[in-house]
């Protein structure tokens, strides 16, 4: 993340840009899921006061050291 989290920065709904360092891996094509917990509640609770996460990029795995 210290070289490539600018990478990872993704423009959210309320405009701000957030670090999407969380990720998925394993689908097809390696493809990568970025994702953002909303930890703090930034865009409400679901019903049931579950938070949410937010997705950032849903494609190719993105640039790092390796790949």
């Amino acid at each position: 993340m210290q070289e490539y989290g600018r990478l990872r920065e993704f423009t959210c709904p309320d405009g701000q840009k957030r670090s999407f360092a969380y990720h998925l891996k394993g689908m097809p094509g390696h493809w990568r899921i970025h994702i953002w917990a909303d930890v703090a509640a930034d865009f409400g609770k679901m019903e049931d006061a579950s938070k949410k996460i937010l997705v950032g990029h849903i494609g190719p795995h993105l640039p790092t050291a390796t790949g």
